[in-house]
């Protein structure tokens, strides 16, 4: 975790500097610089019809990234995900790096985009994890969720067993039984 803390640190300060000494170019010219290029393509290929236009987000990069800070969440960190309106009254920008401590049973506040390699067969585990989202309205075609395909082959099952059972439920209820005449099943 401290490695790639370290790495999305480097990641972020280059991008930074790239927005730092292109962003305010007219367009053109800043998608010269690779970042910048790489950013626009980006937009174009998943934001495009958010209802902004490349020149309102190029302009607003600069406010984005400054804030962002790079956190630990583990045991041993000395990071502090923190989202007190004292010291925060505008919220926070984050990218938190961690284990166990983000993965059961913690909603992230505002939470946009989420990486993980966490694997798990455990339901009640993948169920917790599934959780991180703190939606919001108007951000929900924003989220993004990037994962192993065994991972989401792993939620796929849970989607379905999850489905099963509450069609279960269902015809139980429309029997008019109780779950030990029943007998209900969890694949």
């Amino acid at each position: 975790q401290d490695q790639l803390k370290g790495l999305i640190l480097e990641r972020v300060k280059t991008l930074r500097s790239a927005i730092g000494n292109y962003g305010s170019l007219p367009q053109k010219e800043a998608i010269n610089n690779e970042e910048i290029r790489t950013l626009y393509a980006t937009w174009l290929e998943e934001f495009e019809q958010a209802g902004f236009t490349w020149k309102e987000v190029q302009s607003a990069l600069k406010e984005a990234v400054d804030p962002a800070r790079v956190i630990s969440v583990n045991s041993t960190s000395q990071d502090v995900l923190d989202y007190s309106t004292t010291d925060y009254p505008d919220g926070r920008t984050v990218i938190a790096v961690g284990g166990l401590g983000l993965s059961r049973g913690l909603t992230l506040e505002g939470l946009l985009v989420s990486y993980f390699l966490r694997n798990s067969v455990m339901y009640d585990t993948l169920m917790q994890m599934g959780r991180w989202f703190g939606y919001r309205d108007g951000y929900a075609d924003l989220c993004r969720i990037f994962m192993t395909g065994q991972a989401e082959a792993w939620y796929s099952h849970i989607a379905e067993a999850t489905e099963e059972l509450r069609e279960d439920f269902r015809a139980m209820e429309k029997l008019r039984l109780t779950p030990i005449d029943f007998g209900l099943r969890v694949r």
